[in-house]
């Protein structure tokens, strides 16, 4: 049975529709702050909506004048949390939603997906002649895609101290893994089958004067890759030289109070969707 009321002043300060915990209630309507309430009869803000599930406390704005479900904004709670949903297309349709949470972070399907970082202090030294060597297993950074499709960008910013000799070239090349580093596979971003020359995402340098043992190179390797997994994927990365160049990592070789020197190793990564 339905009832309809058009055109009337009700001079009553509250109205009760409904049962007992399925209720639409206006309060203090002469007041200069009316509330309403929807499954209270106590609100507590001008628009207050109760409910213990998803669908019993959520409010929803549509475009119905668009295809079903396109521009949906739902506001809604779950357990002890507040969320905010903005569904762009109908979900049959391969659409995606974005949505706030209450502690303030933003999770979107495109763009920027998440960031990740991984610093070290870890001191080490290695003298890698024409080999791929991990300098530590410390310097890794492991991050696990929330879409199959994402790219991940990485940022390493490693330090060293080489001393080896001025033509002494060296290398610094990302690797990857999906089983947490037991099997590393170097990343490659160039081009294959350019004659014999290899094809790396890498850091090629060497110094044109020689090195003493307070140097620092500071160096930055910056790579992409695609995993097409939701699984962890752990980066980290190779060194090696062409000839004898014992490198110290994080550290200086030598122990000077005026030009010796430590610093911390920063490994980021970012998964962005396009």
């Amino acid at each position: 049975m339905a009832t309809s009321i058009t055109n009337t002043d009700i001079s009553a300060t509250s109205l009760t529709i409904g049962p007992s915990g399925n209720v639409i209630t206006t309060v203090d309507e002469s007041a200069a702050s009316p509330k309403v309430g929807v499954g209270t009869t106590t609100p507590l803000r001008k628009l207050h909506v109760n409910g213990d599930n998803t669908s019993g406390a959520e409010i929803s704005l549509t475009n119905t004048s668009m295809s079903t479900d396109r521009k949906t904004m739902n506001w809604f709670m779950t357990g002890d949390k507040a969320h905010w949903r903005l569904l762009n297309d109908a979900q049959t349709a391969g659409g995606s939603s974005i949505s706030l949470d209450y502690d303030g972070y933003l999770t979107t399907s495109k763009g920027t997906v998440q960031t990740t970082s991984s610093n070290s202090n870890t001191y080490v030294s290695t003298n890698p002649v024409n080999t791929w060597v991990e300098p530590s297993s410390s310097y890794r950074v492991a991050i696990t895609p929330k879409y199959n499709d994402s790219i991940i960008y990485g940022d390493f910013m490693i330090p060293m101290s080489p001393q080896g000799a001025a033509n002494i070239l060296m290398i610094i090349n990302p690797w990857y893994s999906t089983d947490g580093g037991t099997t590393k596979t170097v990343i490659t971003t160039g081009q294959n089958g350019v004659s014999v020359r290899n094809n790396y995402a890498q850091s090629w340098f060497r110094s044109s004067n020689g090195y003493d043992s307070n140097d620092m190179q500071n160096h930055i390797c910056k790579f992409q890759h695609q995993p097409n997994t939701t699984g962890t994927v752990t980066y980290g990365f190779y060194f090696r030289s062409e000839g004898n160049n014992t490198t110290y990592f994080n550290i200086s070789a030598g122990d000077s109070s005026t030009w010796g020197w430590s610093a911390s190793q920063c490994l980021e990564l970012r998964e962005v969707r396009p």
